[in-house]
């Protein structure tokens, strides 16, 4: 039978996936970098449908996000890169019963310098989100892999960090460990530096007809990104890279997904080969980040696999398993995310009707803000044209010292908003990416007296995306028009980054008790 696949199968601020099937069901999880709650699970039963089930990062005291903070580096392709810390690549797994999330948190201290966390999360009942604390290892670098062998030993695989301001700039090395604990049960082991040998990252290891199997993510994220493949008899090597390497790549071609790299290749429950990867539409700023596509794979006579470039559509007459009916049971919340470390006392929430009634506390700092907590609460931007609205009590802390409102946020250096001042009684649309050089700000005085009921004022927000543009507005009441404040291209907001677009309400002021109200936050899709 005949099924169409759409991709991406997760959009919107969805890099480096990774994936495993356990009893009918695929479990897919992606970096998220600065956001908490942090490494979200999606799951399918047919590869086509995807539902958020929750995250695995999901109590404040797993992990601290406070110095995930967000950096403006020089590339040695002459490109610019907006770097945000937190957390990287993870890689899911299952054995014996158990569920395992291994995971890199990247951070800058402002005294300590930058610093690896690298850990193990664990749960017996991931639909629960019921996840162990962190078990920590050292290692010296980015990108861990999980792999059980045969006998049972746990192996680490990732990328060890060589010298990041040159290339090679890392390798790929394995060390045996106790999973329980942490501990390594041997010496950290070079067993392969690439194909490319250029920012060589993301390994997965599998074992296929007797044959150990190391793929890897090679050229940077951005336009020289690929996967290139080794294998071996024995799973400490030595690796023999695979001669037609790579085995997927868009460099110097016109297909629509671009980037393509950071997968991780997966048998199906009919002995089919996939590959969930990485990659980023081919519109003007990459408007929705790093996203996860899938292709189908196949191999060859000898014994390599053969990924597919990753297409918007594409039909393969394929079984797929049970078709999926989960995504009405997607409990609209999961989607909230807070920036860095949340103030739980801060938020009030409840939700009816995919749409969000908020009560924020300010936090003395605001979006721009480069460590600790901001008070922000949002859902990712999933689609290209979308629409983000908010109705904000515009009265209520009236001539108090706080600005609260409507916002597209990336990082703390590239956002744009709409904000109410309830101390001048303004609105204003401000816009930021130090890479671009972009710093506009337009005000206008919001006449609250032409509405009847001074004291339930409210002015409804809204910030309106299509695939190469934000258009921020307000209005005083539903049955006025829309008047724009601000507009501002994708192309204004891009510099190669890992994120992507978060729409969110967010409160800055002083902390006298005062709160902020919300009503009717949702983000709508319009593709």
């Amino acid at each position: 039978m005949a099924h169409e696949i759409t991709n991406p199968i997760i959009p919107g601020f969805a890099p480096d996936p990774s994936i495993v099937l356990v009893d009918g069901i695929y479990y897919l999880v992606t970096s998220s970098f600065h956001l908490f709650p942090g490494l979200p699970i999606y799951t399918s039963t047919d590869l086509k449908s995807w539902t958020l089930l929750g995250h695995a990062y999901n109590r404040r005291d797993e992990l601290s996000l406070e110095h995930a903070t967000s950096l403006e580096i020089n590339l040695d392709t002459g490109n610019k890169l907006i770097a945000t810390l937190g957390l990287y690549a993870a890689t899911i797994r299952y054995h014996q019963g158990k569920f395992y999330v291994v995971c890199t948190n990247s951070i800058l201290h402002p005294t300590d310098g930058w610093k690896l966390e690298n850990f193990i999360l664990t749960t017996t009942d991931i639909a629960s989100g019921d996840w162990s604390d962190p078990v920590y290892f050292n290692f010296k670098g980015i990108d861990p892999d999980l792999f059980f062998d045969d006998d049972g030993t746990a192996y680490i695989q990732g990328s060890w960090t060589i010298d990041r301001t040159k290339q090679p700039s890392c390798t790929i090395k394995q060390v045996a460990i106790d999973v329980e604990t942490g501990a390594h049960l041997s010496e950290p082991n070079e067993i392969w530096t690439g194909w490319s040998k250029y920012d060589t990252e993301g390994p997965h290891i599998y074992k296929v007809g007797g044959w150990y199997y190391l793929l890897v993510a090679e050229g940077g994220t951005f336009e020289g990104h690929h996967l290139s493949i080794a294998r071996s008899r024995s799973v400490s090597g030595p690796f023999e890279s695979f001669e037609k390497n790579p085995i997927l790549t868009a460099r110097d071609t016109n297909e629509y997904i671009q980037n393509v790299g950071h997968g991780d290749l997966f048998e199906d429950s009919f002995g089919q080969w996939w590959a969930v990867v990485l990659g980023v539409r081919k519109e003007t700023g990459w408007p929705l980040g790093r996203e996860s596509f899938l292709v189908p794979v196949e191999w060859t006579e000898d014994g390599w696999p053969c990924v597919t470039q990753p297409k918007k559509k594409f039909v393969l007459n394929r079984k797929i398993g049970k078709l999926s009916n989960s995504k009405e049971k997607e409990e609209d919340n999961l989607e909230l995310v807070h920036i860095r470390n949340p103030e739980p006392a801060k938020y009030e929430y409840s939700s009816s009707n995919h749409a969000a009634h908020i009560k924020l506390s300010p936090s003395p700092q605001g979006l721009s803000a480069p460590r600790g907590p901001v008070t922000f609460l949002g859902k990712r931007q999933r689609a290209l044209a979308s629409i983000a609205t908010v109705s904000l009590s515009a009265n209520n802390q009236r001539r108090s010292n706080i600005t609260a409102g409507l916002a597209l946020f990336k990082d703390h250096l590239r956002y744009a908003s709409i904000v109410y001042d309830f101390k001048s009684g303004y609105l204003r649309f401000h816009a930021t990416n130090p890479a671009t050089g972009l710093s506009r700000t337009m005000e206008s005085p919001l006449a609250l007296n032409e509405v009847g009921d001074m004291e339930s004022a409210t002015v409804d927000l809204r910030i309106q995306s299509s695939a190469d543009a934000y258009t921020l507005s307000f209005r005083l009441e539903a049955s006025r028009d829309w008047s724009q404040l601000g507009y501002i291209t994708s192309q204004e907001l891009f510099v190669r980054d890992f994120t992507g677009p978060i729409f969110g309400v967010f409160a800055q002021g002083e902390e006298t008790g005062n709160t902020v109200e919300f009503r009717h936050f949702r983000v709508e899709i319009h593709d």
